[in-house]
């Protein structure tokens, strides 16, 4: 498989539940994605290797927080329509489902949690919209997504 593809399929089901429920089509730069996931790596392996009390694994929430961030930030994503009013929104909802679905499905399958949080349209409306207009770090969003678990 190429790097394109499994680039594709990692972020396939969030794309495809944004272009249902909004009626749009996506398009995916696939040098920035690639950019994304590597600024990724670089940043979990330095959290890895500067804290000695971490564990043999990383937390799925630091993973899914520092994705969020970087997809946030490098902006990877773009509504094929340019004149379309999700093409202001759109990195930060493929953000944030990304990054929903790296850690809520990791731990329903690997550590067997029951809970996967619904979150209502509001909440998610005003959420998407505070990703878009206001500054995150990777470690906020850790801790967003540790209380969305809660």
């Amino acid at each position: 498989m190429s790097k394109e593809a499994d680039l594709l399929g990692m972020v396939e089901r969030p794309i495809s539940i944004v272009e249902q429920i909004l009626n749009i089509d996506v398009v995916v730069n696939l040098v920035i994605l690639d950019e994304c996931f590597n600024r990724v790596d670089i940043i979990l392996e330095q959290s890895y290797l500067n804290d000695p009390k971490q564990s043999n694994e990383l937390s799925e929430f630091k993973i899914g927080g520092t994705v969020c961030f970087w997809i946030k930030k490098l902006k990877p994503f773009r509504v094929s329509d340019d004149n379309h009013t999700a093409n202001r929104l759109i990195n930060e909802i493929l953000a944030f489902l990304l990054a929903y679905f790296l850690i809520f499905g990791y731990l329903s399958i690997h550590k067997k949690e029951s809970h996967i949080p619904k979150i209502k349209a509001h909440y998610f409306s005003d959420l998407i919209r505070s990703l878009r207009y206001n500054s995150y770090s990777p470690q906020s969003l850790v801790l967003l997504f540790e209380g969305l678990s809660l």
